[in-house]
């Protein structure tokens, strides 16, 4: 259990919302939809456009399938919704004179460059009456790939609230009510939703609903503050103004809150090589240490069953199928390759039984570390490996940031490491 001032600091972190949503201000020449039937191209307007206008719309469409044993078959994900390919459809929307992707860009990326979000036209659903999508993620599409930002146009229907799933938490976004809340004229609703997130949709009980869904991806590196960052940052400095908080000095370790896909190369990379790489809270927490000068690293997280240690912690991916010698553990050749033993409080076991390991010892301990999270148990790198003439193995690493801060007359520690 945390003390109160480092719980601060976990809640301040962790309550992030992976998603967001709202309404957006349109005009009537941004709702037109044209699309192409067998015989002919149709036109709709919203949101004029009644039952009679959109169950053809409907009925165009293809239903969402999945390829099982090398066939397509219906995905039972998805009950009385169909989709309509990007080539066979045109909408008027003007997403970026809307402005709605300078506010995501806000939400998604941040820190302090100019990292570009880039939203990519997807598919076209209609729901029909009855409609439900079962729980489901997105699906990664590159090293890149955000999310998804889908659009609701507005139409006469009820129902069909998106429910979000992430870490324990769930929240419900319900656009009907959301555009029918709107006063000022036209709108369409939206949410964007950070991939590793899993949605629903409740059903539809009347009418039909059109969205339309764009693949978000950043397309050059760094990014824009969120307007969560200051809250973090006012937190931890708060802390840090406190000559008891951490009265030696130390380091602190977050287990991160989204996914990422991480390159791999031949041998050993180091994570100081990337640039840029953390996102939504994760980026907000880098640049918050950033701002009071705190050095940070990125690191992979190994719990293992050490006698003297909870687990090793490394600044680099280790190399892929490496051969490990008969008489050594792949803990020990993590340590051989530059990571380092550690001890956490809270401790992840009951160290009621440990002996402490002499001076020479060589299982000695090279840091400490409070997590403020939750330890990770996540799988973000999978290393493999092998022992002479054995066959091979393999390890998980998680994703964690390690924040050093400096004792009360010298918190900042960004250019002491």
């Amino acid at each position: 259990m945390l003390p109160d001032h480092l719980e601060a600091i976990k809640i301040a972190f962790t309550t992030l919302r992976p998603f967001v949503s709202g309404v957006i201000a349109v005009s009537a020449e941004d709702l037109n939809l044209f699309y192409n039937t067998e015989d002919d191209t149709r036109y709709v307007h919203f949101p004029n456009a009644n039952a009679a206008i959109l169950k053809p719309l409907y009925q165009a469409c293809d239903p969402v399938t999945t390829t099982t044993d090398g066939e397509e078959v219906p995905d039972e994900r998805f009950v009385k919704m169909g989709t309509m390919d990007t080539v066979d459809f045109a909408t008027s929307f003007d997403l970026p004179g809307s402005g709605l992707l300078h506010l995501l860009n806000m939400k998604l990326l941040s820190g302090d460059g100019d990292r570009v979000l880039h939203a990519e036209r997807g598919e076209l659903s209609v729901f029909a009456k009855d409609a439900v999508v079962k729980p489901h993620s997105s699906t990664p599409r590159g090293q890149n790939f955000l999310g998804t930002l889908v659009l609701i146009f507005p139409t006469k229907h009820t129902g069909g609230g998106y429910v979000l799933r992430f870490k324990d938490q769930d929240w419900v976004f319900d656009p009907c009510k959301a555009m029918k809340d709107y006063k000022k004229g036209p709108s369409v609703a939206y949410i964007a939703v950070e991939k590793g997130v899993e949605q629903e949709v409740e059903k539809l009980r009347t009418g039909y609903r059109v969205a339309l869904t764009y693949n978000l991806s950043q397309t050059y590196p760094d990014g824009l503050v969120t307007p969560d960052a200051p809250l973090m940052q006012a937190t931890l400095a708060t802390l840090l103004d406190d000559p008891t908080f951490m009265s030696n000095g130390g380091r602190l370790a977050f287990g991160l809150q989204r996914q990422y896909s991480l390159p791999r190369a031949p041998g050993k990379l180091y994570f100081s090589q990337f640039t840029s790489l953390l996102r939504g809270p994760d980026a907000d927490l880098e640049e918050t240490a950033s701002r009071l000068s705190l050095f940070t690293s990125l690191c992979l997280w190994y719990e293992v069953d050490g006698d003297f240690y909870d687990g090793i912690l490394c600044d680099f991916i280790p190399k892929d199928g490496q051969e490990v010698s008969d008489d050594m553990t792949f803990e020990q050749h993590l340590v051989e390759c530059g990571g380092d033993r550690v001890i956490t409080s809270p401790g992840v076991r009951d160290r009621a039984n440990w002996e402490e390991p002499g001076e020479d010892d060589e299982e000695k301990v090279e840091m400490e570390i409070i997590w403020i999270t939750d330890v990770p148990k996540r799988k973000d790198v999978k290393t493999t490996y092998s022992v002479y003439r054995e066959e091979p193995s393999w390890v998980y690493g998680s994703l964690c940031l390690v924040m050093e801060v400096g004792p009360p007359d010298q918190r900042k520690t960004m250019n002491l490491s």
